[in-house]
C-alpha cells in the first residue's frame, strides 16, 4: 500500500515538473507565428520595463504582456533594458526580445554635418 501511494507520488511529481518546464519553455523561447518582417523598436533613456512592455504589445512584438513579464523576470532582464533604437522581428520569442533590448546591437542613424 505504501509503495503504490509513494509511486503514485513520484508520478505525479515527474508529471508537475514536466508541465512546469513546459509551461516556461512556451514562455520564454516559444515564438509567434512569425512573418518575419523586421521593424525599428525606441526604448527611451529611463523608458520604465512596463512601459516598454506594453510599447512592445501595441506594436505587435510580443503576444502577451504578462507572458513577456515573467519571461523577464525568469531570465533576470527586468532592470537591463538599453536605451537606443532596435531592429526586432515581429513574432520572435521573449527571449529572443528580451536579449535583443538587453544585449543586443542598436541601430545607428548616419548623420552627414555640411561643412
Amino acid at each position: 500500500m505504501i509503495k503504490k501511494l509513494l509511486i503514485g507520488l513520484v508520478i505525479t511529481v515527474l508529471l508537475a515538473a514536466l508541465v512546469s518546464g513546459l509551461t516556461v519553455g512556451y514562455i520564454v523561447y516559444w515564438p509567434l507565428e512569425s512573418s518575419g518582417e523586421k521593424a525599428a523598436f525606441k526604448v527611451k533613456w529611463g523608458t520604465s520595463f512596463q512601459t516598454a512592455t506594453d510599447s512592445l504589445y501595441n506594436q505587435g512584438f510580443i503576444r502577451s504582456k504578462k507572458e513577456f513579464k515573467i519571461a523577464a523576470e525568469l531570465l533576470e532582464k527586468t532592470k537591463k533594458l538599453k536605451a537606443g533604437i532596435f531592429e526586432l522581428t515581429k513574432g520572435s520569442s521573449n527571449h529572443k526580445i528580451l536579449v535583443d533590448l538587453t544585449e543586443g546591437k542598436q541601430l545607428f542613424l548616419k548623420v552627414t554635418i555640411p561643412e
